[in-house]
């Protein structure tokens, strides 16, 4: 609505949001800018269960179109069979199908955290979260709904700069392959062979204790800032002039 009446707006457009929040299909688009993702198959029917026969275990298993953990929960992980096509049938009575089983990797959750408007290099920063001050809280868990959400458990950031070298021009490739995004969260695993990435995230929360709004907030210097930046992309990206105090 807002491309057709050329209102700049921030945020993903329809391309990009499609991608993204398809977990299966944004895993091509991954592994097309050189990214490692985690392997998985798209179960369509109850009759996909077969293919589960040659899963390494433990898996996970999620909706396929739903973001901000919704669906997640502990039994999600996946030790065996059983446990598997127990979680897929929560999962298909509330949300439907496809749902997406995928290899659980261990190690620390990271995210990527990318910033720009496609007419030039986008900045930049990773981030990981602490629990109850224990960075490796997350290592061998799922970030699930309720944790997120409902527990009362007490986050603390930890900044661990960019990302570099390879990781970092894929990282550049993905963001410019979407059409029209200011923010991307690249969500991850750490493991001892390098990022393993799990899912994107286009449309982010943007309150001040959000992972972007913590990250380039303490990049820029402050929380007005980062939201200042976004703003002054989305009128570049749009191609238009922003009002004169928004550059003071």
């Amino acid at each position: 609505i807002c491309e057709a009446a050329c209102i700049p707006y921030v945020g993903a457009d329809a391309y990009t949001q499609a991608v993204c929040n398809d977990k299966f299909l944004s895993k091509s688009l991954c592994a097309s800018a050189g990214l490692t993702t985690a392997k998985g198959i798209l179960l369509t029917t109850s009759d996909d269960l077969r293919l589960m026969e040659t899963c390494v275990y433990p898996v996970v298993i999620k909706p396929n179109f739903q973001g901000s953990s919704l669906g997640i929960d502990d039994q999600c992980l996946a030790h065996s069979f059983e446990a598997a096509e127990s979680a897929i049938q929560r999962i298909v009575k509330h949300f439907g199908w496809p749902v997406l089983c995928e290899r659980f990797v261990p190690g620390r959750e990271v995210s990527i955290c990318v910033m720009g408007n496609h007419l030039s290099k986008p900045e930049m920063a990773m981030l990981s979260w602490s629990l109850n001050n224990d960075p490796s809280y997350l290592d061998e868990r799922l970030f699930s709904y309720s944790l997120k959400y409902l527990a009362d458990v007490r986050f603390s950031p930890n900044f661990l700069g960019e990302p570099e070298g390879a990781v970092k021009r894929s990282c550049e490739r993905l963001f410019n392959m979407l059409d029209k995004v200011e923010v991307l969260r690249i969500d991850c695993r750490l493991t001892q062979n390098g990022f393993v990435v799990i899912e994107l995230s286009p449309d982010l929360d943007l309150r001040p204790d959000g992972e972007v709004a913590v990250v380039f907030g303490q990049r820029l210097g402050s929380y007005r800032n980062f939201l200042k930046q976004l703003l002054l992309n989305s009128f570049k990206r749009a191609g238009r002039k922003a009002p004169m105090h928004y550059e003071s």
